[in-house]
């Protein structure tokens, strides 16, 4: 599996995310747009006339002080519709509102969030007390205005001062970067005055845990505390890390990618959270379909699988996303025999009690679980899945691809070899 090659587009993301792994700890979450590094990267075509000159322009040094000043102004609304947004339009959850617990998990609505949330309680001696978005941050302490305005004014100077002087990878950047630090310095700085003031407590966190490397991630290394990463599914070569205590990933192909990247970090492993179950080497003759998008094109797409194959006497199983764009599953949208089963709990119990044949996806985190217990995964995406460019591990070289393989799958299928 190591000796898959990356395409030119996973190399190119993965340089510009590089480079922004090299900035030191304190400013890097100026450069952890990962959207960016996956958008320009997926961008194979030479830099527009007009992109050349906007990121020579704002190499002036002049034109960037002036770009600062005018700039000064959404920032500053940025705090008011944030403050809006988390704090004066919510009144404070009386249940959750109390000292924090030693222990603090801080999630953003990933699909496997609960089951993971759930499996952190059951190990971790004490209480736990879950963050699941900004939004609940006001249930144990408000953000004062006046700080959290200071603040953002102060991150986002620092952030033009490291704008500055960019690493000759991220030159072609400069434009969205500046339009990037703009975007998210005012949600940095919410959490980073949020993490600065829970010092203040008597009972501070000895751990937080993160699913995602996002801002509050970062917001939390850099107020001191001990943050560990436990990945919710696959990784991205977009995706820039604060320095991070422990790192707890799906596969080793990614514990590769991530030691590679980060030689400083000492503690990386595969996930405990993930115990593959024991199953029956004997599947069944089931077809469990699982959602990675929950869109009608990934619905459609299902439906196209199960009409070009043979599959008399296949049992038909759909694992729905959590917070799916498509809401409402039928059976006339697949087969009239299909299952839809419920999105909670995890997957692997799905597929511990199922054993199915065969599982279906476009991108899912769900197929290398598949894998995991001896389920052939096939996967639906296409080498112009902005998911798959962006992804670590080589889906589409690990595993069938349909249509791409489907001689294949036929072969399979009509030699009854699964």
């Amino acid at each position: 599996m190591n000796s898959f090659s990356l395409t030119a587009k996973k190399k190119k993301i993965e340089r510009f995310a590089s480079a922004a792994q090299r900035v030191p700890q304190n400013r890097r979450w100026i450069f952890s747009d990962a959207f960016l590094y996956e958008s320009e990267g997926s961008n194979t075509s030479p830099n527009s006339i007009s992109s050349i000159f906007l990121n020579r322009f704002f190499a002036i040094t002049l034109v960037s002080k002036v770009a600062l000043l005018i700039a000064l102004l959404p920032v500053a609304l940025s705090v008011i519709l944030l403050k809006w947004r988390f704090d004066w339009r919510f009144r404070p959850n009386k249940k959750d509102t109390g000292t924090i617990a030693n222990r603090l998990f801080v999630g953003f609505g990933a699909a496997a969030e609960q089951p993971l949330l759930n499996w952190y309680r059951s190990q971790s001696p004490g209480t736990v007390t879950y963050i699941d978005s900004a939004k609940s941050l006001v249930n144990w302490h408000k953000v004062p205005f006046l700080r959290f305005f200071n603040n953002t004014l102060s991150n986002f100077i620092d952030g033009q001062n490291a704008l500055s002087c960019l690493p000759p990878e991220l030159e072609s950047l400069r434009f969205g970067l500046h339009a990037s630090l703009i975007k998210h310095v005012g949600l940095y700085s919410y959490w980073d005055t949020w993490f600065a003031d829970l010092k203040k407590y008597d009972a501070k966190p000895e751990e937080i845990v993160c699913i995602h490397s996002g801002l509050s991630t970062f917001a939390a290394v850099d107020n001191g505390y001990i943050v560990n990463f436990h990945a919710h599914g696959l990784i991205r070569h977009s995706i820039v890390f604060p320095d991070f205590t422990e790192v707890e990933l799906m596969t080793e192909f990614e514990l590769g990618h991530v030691k590679a990247r980060n030689p400083n970090f000492v503690k990386i492993s595969l996930q405990r959270f993930r115990i593959t179950p024991t199953v029956s080497p004997n599947k069944n003759k089931i077809v469990l379909f699982v959602a990675a998008f929950g869109t009608s094109e990934e619905t459609d797409s299902f439906k196209r699988f199960t009409k070009t194959f043979p599959l008399t006497g296949y049992e038909f199983f759909l694992r729905p996303r959590i917070n799916n764009e498509v809401t409402n599953y039928s059976p006339g949208d697949f087969l009239d025999n299909i299952e839809v089963l419920t999105s909670e709990g995890q997957l692997l119990d799905v597929l511990s009690t199922l054993n199915p044949k065969l599982v279906v996806s476009t991108a899912s985190a769900g197929l290398v679980e598949a894998d995991q217990i001896g389920c052939t995964p096939i996967s639906l995406a296409s080498e112009s899945d902005r998911v798959i460019i962006d992804m670590v591990f080589p889906m589409l070289e690990a595993y069938l691809n349909w249509p791409r393989d489907e001689e294949a799958i036929f072969k399979l299928l009509e030699d009854a070899l699964i």
